[in-house]
């Protein structure tokens, strides 16, 4: 079974999608929830003429268990991908693990995504996306849309996250 990235249309579950709006960029660092968190989400949106945008999730596993993250699924792309650096894609891999206590933090020089073929015109603030775990969890989220690296999120924990688009960012990190 390889790491399934499709349209929402395609996505079929019988659980329930929970909410995990990362768009507000408030998440309690000094006591995080013993839960399953979407931190940050974010579209880089550099070319809106091209239909493609990269995806930058900062997801935490407040759970005793590990968590494995085997699909991500947009309304407003045809395809979403996991790319685990500036050079390849991940073709063979089943999920992607987030142990328990820990958090998977994706960035431009590492894991991201790759969402293409973009369905709607102009890109919007925001987009929504569908995060599929393998015991059936399911995430919506919403990630907000930045037109440059240097807007990206830097998280750092112990301090307040700066949010999109302030101008803290500096570099790929």
């Amino acid at each position: 079974m390889r790491l399934k990235m499709v349209a929402i249309g395609v996505l079929v579950s019988l659980s329930p999608t929970l909410p995990a709006d990362a768009a507000t960029g408030r998440f309690p660092h000094e006591n995080p929830p013993a839960s399953l968190v979407v931190e940050h989400a974010e579209l880089l949106v550099a070319d809106a003429a091209s239909g493609r945008a990269e995806g930058f999730l900062t997801i935490w596993n407040g759970t005793s268990v590990e968590k494995r993250l085997i699909g991500v699924a947009s309304e407003a792309f045809r395809s979403v991908a996991v790319l685990p650096s500036p050079e390849g894609m991940v073709a063979a891999e089943e999920f992607v693990p987030i142990p328990a206590h820990a958090e998977l933090r994706m960035k431009p020089t590492g894991l991201r995504l790759l969402l293409a073929d973009r369905v709607t015109g102009e890109a919007p603030p925001s987009y929504r996306l569908t995060l599929t775990f393998e015991d059936g969890t399911r995430l919506a989220v919403t990630a907000v849309v930045v037109r440059a690296q240097a807007e990206l999120t830097r998280h750092h924990h112990g301090q307040a996250d700066p949010g999109p688009g302030n101008g803290m960012a500096s570099g790929p990190d």
